[in-house]
């Protein structure tokens, strides 16, 4: 886990991040990780990166390096122009992103898919009813198989991915994945059906906005040459496969005149939510149910709106958003807008720094977020510009 926040108004951008990064099953956490950087050499755009720390084993500030030497002096209009400049270049890197590393690698993700998802609870499902005759044993697969494709259905579909990439990579990669195949079920052929479903598993991770395997957050922000106020792009990227990379871009936000300011914070976010909005955002969401409870009345669901709740839990919980918005939010985000971008700065590296106090002395909590805490703030004065950054010295 870890800690990053955008904090923004018409004057700027800062950005903070803290250092911790978790290795294995989360009991190893080391504080040196490079999570903010700067993305374009001579424009105000940085980038923050979370969750797994490298691109199929390359760390996200080597890929960053390479765009340094690729972009050089030359600037993009928008923040989009850069995004969708970055994934091109790497897709287009052989170097870091050699086709052969691709297909293991694609061939690994099917591999542990199709055991997680199906060869696993089939066979528990086949030893629950170990000595029954309950027919083809493998109709209990093809209802996993069905079962899980209607769950993949429902994300959304990826921009930048057309309708005939999913079938071409399952072409290409057929050998490979004929071996996967037998690798997880054994060496019997399997029906027909049930290895075109497999491979229809593979097409919806490919196309749809779901990421079973490692994949980092990415957010890239700044401003272009023709955005005047600072904004910022949220993605999801996954594994390099046939030169295509899994990228999905699940928010943007940006200063306007009508939203002069924003605070964004990414992966631990509840500490800083709690700040802005006066209250921790569980105890927010169980107030209405706790209400309930002590009417006696049936709970509410997480957002009331109708239906199962009583009326005055309908109210009560209409007029703790009011209140938190009117009391807490609303005037803290009133400040926030008339900061100059010295202060920006400080209170991002302080919004990190709380979260991190409040992970190492609450008992309950990993100290996930923690190190030291880089900081830059972004302007169309001076660009990009680092106020606290981490240094590295020979022993």
């Amino acid at each position: 886990m870890t800690c990053e926040v955008a904090v923004m108004n018409t004057r700027g951008i800062a950005l903070a991040a803290d250092s911790a990064v978790t290795l294995g099953e989360g009991e190893k956490i080391y504080h040196n990780a490079e999570k903010l950087l700067q993305l374009a050499p001579s424009a105000p755009v940085g980038i923050m990166t979370f969750g797994s720390a490298d691109l199929m084993d390359v760390p996200w500030e080597t890929i960053v390096a390479g765009y340094h030497r690729h972009l050089g002096a030359r600037h993009y209009d928008t923040l989009p122009e850069y995004l969708a400049d970055f994934a091109a270049i790497i897709e287009r890197s052989t170097a870091m992103f050699p086709e052969a590393l691709q297909l293991a690698r694609f061939a690994s993700l099917a591999r542990d898919l199709w055991d997680g998802l199906y060869a696993q609870p089939w066979k528990e499902k086949l030893g629950e009813h170990r000595g029954r005759n309950n027919g083809d044993p493998h109709d209990v697969l093809r209802r996993l198989i069905a079962e899980d494709h209607a769950i993949w259905e429902k994300y959304p579909l990826l921009e930048r991915v057309d309708s005939g990439f999913p079938d071409a990579v399952i072409a290409d990669y057929g050998a490979a994945l004929d071996e996967a195949e037998h690798a997880v079920f054994g060496p019997d052929v399997m029906p027909g059906d049930i290895s075109d479903g497999l491979r229809t598993t593979l097409r919806l991770c490919l196309s749809r906005a779901n990421f079973p395997g490692p994949f980092s957050g990415l957010v890239i922000a700044g401003m272009g040459e023709a955005e005047p106020f600072p904004g910022l792009l949220f993605c999801r990227v996954g594994p390099v496969v046939k030169g295509r990379l899994k990228l999905h871009l699940v928010d943007h936000a940006r200063i306007t005149h009508d939203d002069t300011a924003m605070i964004i914070p990414f992966a631990q976010r509840e500490t800083i939510d709690m700040i802005i909005r006066g209250i921790h955002p569980d105890l927010a969401d169980s107030l209405p149910a706790l209400m309930a409870d002590s009417l006696k009345v049936s709970k509410p669901h997480k957002k009331a709106t109708g239906g199962d709740a009583p009326d005055a839990v309908e109210r009560f919980e209409t007029s703790l958003q009011e209140e938190i918005s009117k009391q807490h939010s609303g005037p803290f985000m009133q400040a926030v807008a008339a900061l100059p971008r010295h202060d920006l700065a400080e209170m991002a590296e302080a919004l990190v720094s709380l979260t991190a106090f409040r992970a190492h002395a609450c008992a309950g909590e990993k100290e996930t977020v923690g190190g030291p805490i880089d900081v830059a703030i972004l302007s169309k004065g001076d660009g990009f510009v680092w106020v606290k950054r981490k240094r590295f010295s020979a022993a």
